[in-house]
C-alpha cells in the first residue's frame, strides 16, 4: 500500500513540475515576444513595404502600408507586425498606425 501512495506522490510531482517548466517556457516566450513587437514597431521605417526575419526562435513579418488614397493629408501608414514562436508556434501581432512621408 505504501508503494502504491509513494508512486502516486512521485508521479504527481513529476507531472507538476512538466506543466511548471511549460508554464516557464511560455512566460518567456511572451516576455521575448513583446520586446520583440515593441521594438519591431518603433524601428518601422516610414516608407512602404514588407520585412521579414528572424530574432531567436521567433520569426516575424513586418508589413507598412498607406492607408486611405492619395488625397488624404497627411498621409497614414498602417505597420503590422506579426510573430511566430519556433517551439510553441504561437502567433503575436500589433498593429498600429503613423503619420508617413509625402513620397509614401
Amino acid at each position: 500500500m505504501a508503494l502504491v501512495v509513494l508512486s502516486t506522490c512521485l508521479g504527481l510531482t513529476l507531472a507538476a513540475a512538466h506543466a511548471s517548466r511549460r508554464a516557464g517556457d511560455a512566460a518567456a516566450e511572451f516576455a521575448q515576444a513583446q520586446a520583440l513587437l515593441r521594438y519591431l514597431v518603433q524601428t518601422a521605417p516610414a516608407i512602404p513595404g514588407r520585412a521579414e526575419g528572424r530574432s531567436g526562435f521567433l520569426a516575424w513579418t513586418r508589413e507598412v502600408a498607406p492607408l486611405g488614397g492619395p488625397a488624404m493629408r497627411p498621409r497614414i501608414c498602417r505597420v503590422k507586425v506579426a510573430l511566430r514562436g519556433g517551439k510553441s508556434h504561437r502567433r503575436y501581432q500589433v498593429a498600429t498606425d503613423r503619420a508617413c512621408p509625402e513620397a509614401a
